[in-house]
């Protein structure tokens, strides 16, 4: 039993579910291609697309570490992860998160402290974080009182 695992195996067989035979084979194929490139980032940003990939499921675990009432960047994520610099790719698999709310992906923030992106649109994720007691002043966290850090092992 994975750390995501919530024992509702509904979410992730009814996603699979929905997945046309062709969007079977892109994956495939683009899983191929990965493997004939070099290019780390373009790598990450296909696996952030597949939201079973072994990427999002450690940035679904990261992510589920977030208390409330406090919020992380997308960049800290991906030097948790050590993949510095994947701070987008990290984005992508949030976007895609089937794991909400269990996976807090509203607690995940731009590193100016604006909000960013959700799935639901900013107005919802700036709503949420309200509710778990994050203020919001011109459009922005401050992430000296709201952040929080991610003990990583060297």
């Amino acid at each position: 039993m994975g750390l995501l695992n919530s024992g509702r195996t509904d979410i992730i067989s009814d996603r699979e579910e929905r997945l046309t035979p062709a969007s079977r084979k892109w994956q495939l194929a683009e899983a191929f291609n990965m493997s004939m490139n070099t290019n780390i980032l373009s790598h990450l940003i296909i696996l952030s697309n597949m939201p079973n990939s072994n990427f999002s499921q450690k940035v679904y675990a990261l992510t589920r570490l977030i208390p409330k009432g406090r919020v992380a960047t997308y960049g800290q994520i991906a030097k948790a992860l050590k993949i510095p610099g994947a701070a987008r790719a990290v984005g992508n698999a949030l976007n895609r998160n089937p794991f909400a709310p269990q996976v807090p992906c509203h607690r995940v923030v731009r590193a100016s402290g604006e909000v960013g992106g959700f799935a639901s649109g900013p107005k919802r994720k700036i709503s949420i974080l309200r509710k778990e007691g994050v203020i919001i002043k011109n459009g922005r966290i401050d992430l000296s009182k709201y952040g929080c850090q991610f003990k990583t092992k060297s």
